[in-house]
């Protein structure tokens, strides 16, 4: 899978779980935006869409902090 298509996914999933005035103020920078429930909810819901579990050492916030780099990071699990 593509990385475009990961990143929009994950934007389908932010949709899901965010209220749209969170969406609409997030510029990529998922740091800006999420709260640390918020942002927890975020990865289990990826898990979840991608069949993945992220391991507690990627748990960065330089790995996980914008949806390109989590684009990467879930892309990296599904080749694994």
């Amino acid at each position: 899978m593509e990385i475009s298509s990961i990143e929009t996914k994950i934007m389908d999933i932010m949709k899901e779980v965010l209220d749209e005035e969170k969406i609409a103020n997030c510029d990529g920078n998922l740091l800006d935006v999420l709260d640390s429930i918020e942002f927890v909810t975020l990865i289990v819901e990826i898990e979840t869409e991608f069949e993945i579990e992220i391991d507690d050492s990627d748990y960065d916030m330089e790995k996980l902090g914008d949806i390109h780099k989590l684009a990467e990071l879930v892309e990296k699990y599904m080749t694994n």
